[in-house]
């Protein structure tokens, strides 16, 4: 990590909102199960004024560091945030290496999805989101060592 952090340019954080807590918030509904993050965090967040997209990338940044095994928090990424860090220079700082295409958002239309896209058979992705699930037993269900499609793409119904 460099001795002194890098001149932030990035615009401040925006202000937050009174009453901004409703339950069953679309994106909010979306973002805690991508991330596995109760509902509650992720509406206090936004209620602090962090926009859903900057609560996106921060748990991204989360993931992988946990995935890395670093002591990378929502706090120490909203921290560099709040001291107005681009995210490549956040990306720097942390010493992570983030997979964007782990967790990918589909929102057309009012409706919203999400994937978690592990890699296939012979290249699974290292993350706490990739498992590896055995046919066993005798039906045909593969060698123990194969990927479930199903386990590679999860798919939230339309909201």
């Amino acid at each position: 990590m460099a001795a002194t952090e890098p001149e932030g340019t990035e615009e401040p954080t925006g202000t937050p909102e009174a009453g901004c807590n409703k339950p069953g918030q679309k994106l909010a509904l979306m973002l805690s199960a991508a991330y596995n993050i109760p509902y509650q965090q992720i509406a206090a967040l936004r209620c602090k004024g962090y926009h859903f997209g900057e609560i996106a990338r921060a748990y991204l940044l989360v993931i992988t560091g946990d995935d890395e095994g670093k002591n990378v928090t929502i706090d120490i990424v909203l921290v560099l945030r709040r001291k107005h860090h681009h995210w490549f220079e956040i990306i720097i700082i942390l010493g992570v290496d983030p997979d964007t295409t782990l967790i990918i958002f589909v929102i057309d239309g009012g409706h919203a999805t999400f994937f978690v896209d592990c890699g296939g058979k012979n290249n699974l992705k290292k993350s706490r989101y990739c498992v590896r699930v055995s046919g066993g037993g005798g039906n045909g269900g593969g060698d123990g060592g194969e990927t479930s499609d199903q386990a590679n793409r999860i798919l939230i119904p339309p909201y």
